[in-house]
């Protein structure tokens, strides 16, 4: 470390040999990050102070920095293309999923992949990672999650996923291994593992929703919202009062808080209508469904979902039935009835 100039490091590698990096922080999860920025001797030490301070002011600026050679894929690892995907990743998406998707990339890519060098992330490498997840024990939907964010990440540094805007790919030389990686078994079809998602047929549904008033406020209203717009349970308990249009009958979902990252209108039905314009008279902030204790914040949906799932006996519902299992129903039904 030179202290003259914060966040430079020189390591010497086994494998690598001596590499200067830039370690700093990610802005997603505050986690330390290196950031190679070449090879010793071949960067010099006043090229590498250089660099340190162009990636220092870009970190300041609240993003975290790209290694030097970044479009010509020389050089880079495997921590750098989830460092640089992350990045991006975090402007698009909502922190609840930026955060989720950290913990597999710190959990099953960092510890042992690090620092490989990107061209040696080959498809068989992938496999091993996402085959030994799904291998475990009840963790087949997380090896799907992981597979789904390696595909991204090697496909958004190509420039090939439509998300991305800029014109110059992060990595070009090296081919997207993703072409030769295995498909992931049925879950369904393997003895011991069964589905996750449970889906309610249309009288399971009717019923959960006749039977919402015990519940109690703001639980029942929580969950008639919910039914009536297909919605996303964190996309009801995060609701504010400036999404909604009352006049028109709409709701506008900002691209933060989209599951895919675009704005898009809901026409909202009649009762969903006259349920918000209740809850409007009787408004204590900014959010339509307010926390009890703390009113400035919205009611927490894991408290919601607990909610629901100590009492679905009074509900009539299936120990599997889940605020989750709601948008499948509607979903379900919605696809049938076209």
């Amino acid at each position: 470390m030179d202290p003259k100039h914060p966040g430079l490091v020189l390591k010497n590698g086994a494998r690598t040999g001596k590499r200067w990096f830039f370690r700093t922080t990610r802005p997603a999860s505050t986690t330390r990050a290196e950031i190679l920025i070449g090879d010793y001797p071949a960067v010099s030490i006043e090229e590498a102070r250089s660099h340190r301070a162009t990636m220092a002011k870009v970190r300041a600026a609240g993003r975290l920095p790209t290694p030097p050679n970044a479009a010509t894929g020389g050089g880079k690892t495997v921590g750098d293309l989830f460092d640089w995907f992350q990045n991006e990743y975090s402007r698009v998406k909502r922190e609840s999923s930026v955060a989720s998707d950290a913990k597999l990339i710190d959990r099953h890519i960092r510890p042992a992949w690090e620092d490989l060098p990107l061209e040696d992330w080959t498809a068989d490498r992938i496999d091993a990672v996402v085959q030994s997840l799904f291998n475990a024990t009840k963790k087949g939907r997380q090896a799907e999650k992981l597979r789904v964010l390696i595909s991204a990440a090697n496909s958004a540094a190509r420039r090939k996923s439509r998300r991305w805007t800029e014109p110059v790919p992060w990595v070009a030389a090296i081919p997207n291994p993703m072409a030769d990686v295995r498909q992931l078994p049925d879950r369904t079809k393997i003895a011991g593992k069964r589905p996750e998602n449970y889906k309610p047929k249309l009288a399971e549904t009717q019923r959960f929703y006749a039977h919402l008033a015990k519940l109690g406020d703001p639980y029942c209203d929580v969950h008639r919202l919910q039914v009536l717009t297909c919605a996303r349970i964190g996309e009801v308990t995060e609701l504010p009062w400036a999404e909604i249009d009352l006049s028109d009958g709409t709701r506008t979902l900002p691209a933060e808080r989209a599951k895919n990252a675009t704005e898009h209108a809901v026409m909202l039905p009649e009762q969903a209508v006259e349920l918000l314009q209740r809850r409007w008279e009787h408004r204590k902030g900014e959010f339509v469904f307010p926390s009890r204790l703390h009113p400035e914040d919205p009611v927490a949906t894991d408290t919601v979902r607990r909610r629901l799932a100590t009492n679905r006996a009074k509900l009539g519902v299936a120990d599997r039935f889940t605020s989750h299992a709601v948008r499948h129903g509607c979903l379900t039904w919605m696809a049938e009835h076209q």
